[in-house]
């Protein structure tokens, strides 16, 4: 066989495996995350830190300033710093939610008004662990309380309340606004 038709062959092989790999790779665009929020996702999901159990405090390791370790550390400082913001936060918000509860004026008509007017109909929704809004709002669609599963979604995303959504089961009432189910949705659970 000639040297110059062997070349050749190989070139366009090449040039065919090039094009084939370009295009088989160009569509698989993967998601990156954040080392925080890979953990926040972990954590949705039901699985234990190493924070959670207790370390033993051994200085004198083998491992001497181990980068890995000190990201490690890191991190779980900036949580702990961050978890202690988020309970304050949330017991200000329990604190608020049970003075507006107290008040008449700010409870649903159901519960104010005698027995000559008509209560409200109540949904229960149920919002488990690891579910996230798409899931959540798909439930709301079924149960008749939104018309639109994926504007609902968007809406959410949009005003950021997609991952402030508590775990629990919430009665919400028919004919409820958008914001009116978020803000039940955002509270701790009955």
């Amino acid at each position: 066989m000639k040297l110059k038709y062997y070349l050749r062959g190989l070139g366009i092989g090449i040039i065919c495996t090039a094009i084939i790999m370009g295009i088989a790779l160009s569509g698989s665009k993967k998601e990156t995350l954040t080392d925080t929020e890979i953990i926040e996702r972990a954590r949705l999901l039901g699985m234990v830190m190493e924070e959670d159990t207790e370390e033993p405090d051994d200085t004198n390791s083998s491992d001497v300033r181990n980068p890995i370790n000190e990201k490690k550390k890191d991190v779980k400082d900036k949580e702990s710093d961050n978890s202690e913001e988020t309970e304050t936060e949330d017991k200000q918000e329990k604190e608020e939610q049970k003075s507006k509860e107290d008040k008449p004026e700010n409870k649903p008509k159901s519960q104010t008004e005698g027995t000559g007017s008509k209560s409200q109909e109540m949904v229960q929704i149920e919002i488990k662990t690891g579910e996230y809004s798409d899931v959540i709002s798909q439930k709301l669609f079924q149960a008749g309380l939104i018309s639109d599963a994926e504007g609902f979604n968007r809406y959410l995303t949009q005003k950021g309340a997609d991952d402030s959504l508590s775990v629990g089961v919430y009665q919400i009432p028919k004919g409820a606004t958008q914001d009116e189910i978020i803000q039940i949705l955002q509270e701790n659970s009955q």
